[in-house]
């Protein structure tokens, strides 16, 4: 990564996320190079900053942002910044457009497939479910790339159909680009990148999941978009505000027509009476769309034959609805894949696996290696055979280390946990990957645990 993306990462740090002022700020100094040089006059010059955007901009400290730096230059994160060729030009459209992006995955050519984002609630129903896989397989097929949120619902089948029909998928996240939520989707994340998909976010590596990051972060799924579909929904839902952010980007909104009798059409209907699209099927986004697409949209592609359903999708990547009140109901095959495949004991080794090969961490791994010759190749302090979890031979001897030092009984703040030749940036770092994989587990207050 070059010094540059240091002051953008300085920026974004000092003017917050999201911000009116992103925009505006480099129509003036272009880069944020230019801005961190600029002298504190023509700060104070610029009346579209609040005087808290200024004060935070006249701490020309870099220091706060080099952990980030650092766990993205080890962990090969990649990072796209407002000024770069790769970023999304219609990103740079919105009104608060991210001053940089974190990344896993292959960059598309933004310019030429179309994108769409199709949403929905979380407590799916049955009937909508199934919609949105037949939608998202076809947009696929025929060549057109999705976005989604990767939340559970309706985004995890828009995400699982796409990738099952070979098409590319981006999935948007509300927080740190390691910090996999909702956990249930590890085994997604990992299939996304696996099949040359894109995972990206606007916020920090160490940054959680915090509520009030989803609504924010819609932005981003509306504004890659050529069109927002939103399939279910009642009036409260999230997908209300990317179809909200949508218009506002003057994007056109798609919405299925549903009952009026059902909570989850309350939404979509919504939108329909004030200017929405219909849409039954994915030959509605053919025909408003393949004229300016052409060639990249291919309508024969849809009469191969194949197809796929839920039954499929919950068994490879173990989607699903959370909330048990949803209408939507795991058939036998599915609640069969779901207890004893992806998100239990035999793929739960496979899930880390698959999170551990897309993930490689480049400086625990070296780490590894270096303890390992100080010890004669050996490791300390191994538990019996009694309490050594059902997942000690997936860990490298570092995470090993780091587990045994967490207290068995209360959990550690990240400070206490003391590993010998292990810096604070690598240590972070590897209780990030041993989260992800399951073998520990932070709570709200920032303790880890060990996990079973």
């Amino acid at each position: 990564m070059t010094e540059n993306v240091r002051y953008y990462m300085w920026l974004a740090k000092a003017l917050g996320i999201p911000s009116k002022s992103v925009s505006p700020l480099l129509e003036r100094f272009k880069t944020a190079k230019a801005v961190y040089n600029a002298s504190a006059e023509e700060i104070r010059a610029c009346s579209f900053l609040s005087k808290a955007e200024k004060q935070k901009l006249a701490d020309k400290s870099l220091e706060p942002i080099e952990r980030d730096f650092v766990y993205c230059d080890a962990q090969n994160v990649g990072i796209l910044t407002y000024e770069d060729e790769d970023y999304p030009d219609t990103l740079r459209k919105i009104e608060t457009p991210p001053l940089l992006l974190y990344y896993r995955g292959q960059l598309p050519d933004w310019s030429k497939a179309p994108f769409f984002s199709i949403v929905g609630t979380r407590t799916m129903s049955r009937s909508c479910a199934d919609l949105a896989c037949e939608m998202a397989f076809d947009l696929a097929k025929m060549g057109a790339a999705t976005v989604s949120g990767m939340a559970l619902g309706i985004d995890g089948v828009c995400a699982a159909a796409s990738l099952e029909a070979g098409g590319f998928h981006v999935a948007v996240l509300g927080s740190g680009i390691d910090y996999i939520y909702p956990p249930e989707h590890r085994l997604l994340y990992a299939e996304i990148l696996r099949r040359g998909g894109l995972v990206m976010t606007e916020y920090a590596p160490y940054e959680r999941p915090l509520g009030f990051h989803f609504p924010i972060r819609n932005r981003i799924i509306s504004g890659l978009s050529e069109a927002v579909i939103v399939v279910e929904g009642d009036l409260r839902s999230g997908s209300l505000i990317t179809a909200e952010h949508a218009k506002k980007q003057g994007k056109r909104v798609f919405a299925v027509p549903g009952s009026v009798k059902d909570k989850g059409s309350e939404g979509p209907l919504l939108l329909l009476k004030n200017g929405a699209s219909p849409i039954t099927c994915s030959d509605d986004i053919y025909d408003a769309y393949k004229d300016k697409y052409l060639p990249y949209l291919n309508g024969f592609r849809l009469t191969d034959g194949r197809r796929t359903n839920l039954s499929v999708l919950t068994a490879k990547y173990g989607i699903r609805s959370r909330n048990p009140s949803s209408t939507y109901r795991p058939s036998k095959e599915e609640e069969e894949s779901l207890s004893l495949s992806s998100l239990a004991e035999g793929a739960a080794s496979l899930v880390r696996r698959a999170v551990r090969s897309v993930k490689d961490s480049v400086a625990t791994r070296k780490r590894a290696a270096s303890l390992r010759n100080e010890n004669g190749g050996k490791e300390k302090d191994t538990p019996s055979e009694e309490k050594k979890p059902s997942f000690w031979e997936d860990m490298s001897e570092v995470e090993r280390k780091i587990f045994l030092a967490i207290d068995e009984k209360d959990g550690s703040y990240p400070d206490n946990i003391k590993v010998e030749g292990l810096s604070a940036a690598e240590l972070i770092s590897a209780l990030i990957n041993m989260e992800i994989c399951g073998y520990v587990f932070a709570n709200s207050g920032g303790i880890y645990r060990r996990s079973e």
